[in-house]
């Protein structure tokens, strides 16, 4: 498993190039106020000139984001867009004034908050709302030196991460660096202490967790990818 896919729960940031195949639009309709949203989909991307970095994230030039959640552009409400229904776009029929808009991803801040007041999601797609939550509130400090700037709300979203981490390799992975990048060292060491790699990059992803610690430092890195 590469380190990026952990089950498909980490997912991928938007940049299109001409190398990105998009397919027909798609239609989302908000559960909240019926307003119209395009949903692009994409038939081919690659992984060419990526870069990975420790939380898991990806930037991917030649790939393109699926939102998780999202805020509706026409009444502000959040909505996950794996629970409403996606119309082709041959079938899709104007009702009303609203046109159809693009959707527009919700805030780190929105996310954790549906994550938090929605019960009824499974443990999987909260841990997917989650560690997007978690991967933006890092997008300021990845290629800054400057340390990312942690509300209470981050932290408990991160808290809440480790208590529903899976016990796979990769996950355990993550399980460390949340911990390292809340300033949870001794943790984050015993976690890569009790982790028995599975294949020499999650072995590799250990080792940088581990220089990282020792180094007691709390930001976000772009790790080294063995050959």
């Amino acid at each position: 498993m590469r380190f990026n896919e952990i089950d498909s729960r980490i997912t991928l940031p938007s940049h299109h190039s001409k190398n990105v195949i998009l397919g027909p639009d798609e239609f989302v309709l908000c559960p909240h106020c019926e307003g119209p949203h395009i949903l692009t989909t994409m038939i081919s991307g690659n992984t060419f000139g990526a870069v990975f970095w420790s939380d898991g994230w990806m930037d991917a030039p030649m790939m393109m984001e699926y939102p998780i959640i999202v805020a509706c552009v026409h009444c502000g409400e959040v909505f996950d867009i794996e629970v409403v229904t996606r119309i082709e776009e041959k079938d899709f029929h104007q009702v009303g004034d609203m046109s159809p808009a693009y959707l527009r991803e919700a805030s780190e801040d929105q996310c954790i908050k549906y994550a938090s007041t929605h019960e009824e999601l499974n443990q999987l797609r909260e841990w997917q709302i989650r560690i997007r939550a978690y991967q933006m509130g890092n997008h300021a400090s990845r290629r800054s030196k400057k340390p990312r700037d942690w509300s209470t709300m981050s932290l408990s979203n991160a808290r809440r991460l480790v208590q529903i981490c899976g016990r796979g390799v990769v996950e355990q992975l993550i399980m460390a660096e949340v911990l390292r990048s809340i300033g949870e060292f001794d943790d984050a060491v015993e976690v890569l202490d009790e982790l028995t790699p599975d294949d020499e990059l999650t072995a590799s992803m250990s080792r940088q967790i581990r220089a990282h610690l020792n180094k007691r430092s709390r930001q976000v890195f772009e790790p080294e990818l063995p050959k």
